[in-house]
């Protein structure tokens, strides 16, 4: 059973979903799972970047609204950075280093910039490059690499 989507999304405004359906035994939006189970990556023709809006939409799970970001200026609709903007993703980044460091008695200091944060992340890098191949071998092309000085920044340049 369908019932329409709660949220404050109306057509032709920048809110607006494609989805406005949600199911009624989870009271989750629709598009989310449909978003799941068929990702636009799997069809090399899904992208059209002449066709792309203006915007950009972001949610996860615990966010209490979708954020609308303008698709030419990377910001929200009040002027601020996006919450999965780089600078946003190194401050909790360094947040929860200094917590994981206290409790498990670490005195390591966290890397003074986001790109020293990036080469340390073993981890990272290794799915980086799983997805690089991933794409290779799904004939998607390749990842387009945005230049290293922006990853060059640390949370006191701000």
């Amino acid at each position: 059973m369908l019932r329409t989507c709660p949220g404050p999304c109306t057509a032709g405004s920048v809110r607006w979903r494609a989805c406005r359906q949600v199911s009624a035994s989870t009271g989750r939006c629709l598009a989310v799972r449909q978003m799941q189970e068929t990702p636009g990556i799997s069809n090399p023709e899904a992208r059209q970047p002449a066709r792309a809006p203006p915007f950009s939409e972001n949610w996860t799970a615990g966010d209490d609204d979708v954020e609308v970001i303008d698709s030419t200026t990377g910001k929200d609709e009040l002027g601020g950075p996006s919450r999965l903007c780089k600078r946003a993703f190194y401050c909790r980044w360094t947040q929860l280093h200094s917590r994981l460091s206290s409790f498990l008695r670490v005195s390591a200091p966290p890397p003074s910039t986001y790109h020293q944060a990036k080469l340390a992340a073993e981890e990272y890098r290794s799915a980086q490059q799983a997805l690089y191949r991933a794409l290779a071998d799904a004939g998607l092309g390749i990842w387009v690499k945005k230049p290293a000085e922006q990853d060059r920044f640390s949370l006191s340049s701000f």
